[in-house]
């Protein structure tokens, strides 16, 4: 089963739950790199528009979504 970029707009309540204000923050200049994650991986854009391909899919990710990569 090939899993999928999950994207959602949290609500206040899920972002306080995540602690996402103690999450270590990571940014860029915009560039195009190869990236893979060993596991699931979730993140938070805070300010951002990112354009993500995989081998399956291409998704849209901005400012205010939260982001479950497999």
């Amino acid at each position: 089963m090939i899993k999928r970029i999950k994207i959602q707009k949290p609500s206040k309540e899920q972002l306080e739950t995540l602690n996402i204000k103690d999450w270590s923050p990571w940014s860029c200049e915009p560039c195009v790199f190869d990236w893979e994650y060993s596991e699931d991986e979730t993140a938070y854009l805070f300010e951002a528009k990112v354009r993500v391909k995989t081998e399956t899919e291409e998704v849209t990710i901005q400012s205010g979504d939260l982001v479950e990569f497999p």
